[in-house]
């Protein structure tokens, strides 16, 4: 089954962990990486809400944290199960590892 890691880290700090998909892979449970993206800072970000009046366009992000996402990786993994424990990995070298089922296309 496919997820989605979301990964949390203090902007306001000098230096962000430099994660990989390596780690992941290294960790075994039978992950199998698909994707690494690195986001920019939350400062960077554009947000679209909608209103009771229309939308509204703003710099920044959705909600304004000390821990923003900063990081998505998309694996492969037998379970949730297996999935978890590769989280626990990563969560020590940021703030908090987010885990999501990605939906299957068809």
């Amino acid at each position: 089954m496919r997820y989605a890691y979301l990964i949390y880290q203090d902007e306001d700090t000098e230096s962000r962990s430099e994660l990989a998909a390596e780690q992941i892979t290294a960790m075994g449970y039978g992950a199998c990486v698909l994707g690494d993206h690195r986001l920019r800072a939350s400062h960077a970000a554009t947000t679209v809400r909608s209103t009771r009046g229309g939308l509204v366009v703003a710099d920044g992000p959705f909600t304004p944290m000390c821990d923003q996402l900063s990081r998505l990786f998309v694996v492969e993994m037998r379970d949730l199960d297996d999935a978890l424990l590769a989280a626990k990995g990563l969560a020590r070298s940021c703030v908090g590892v987010e885990i999501r089922p990605i939906w299957s296309a068809g």
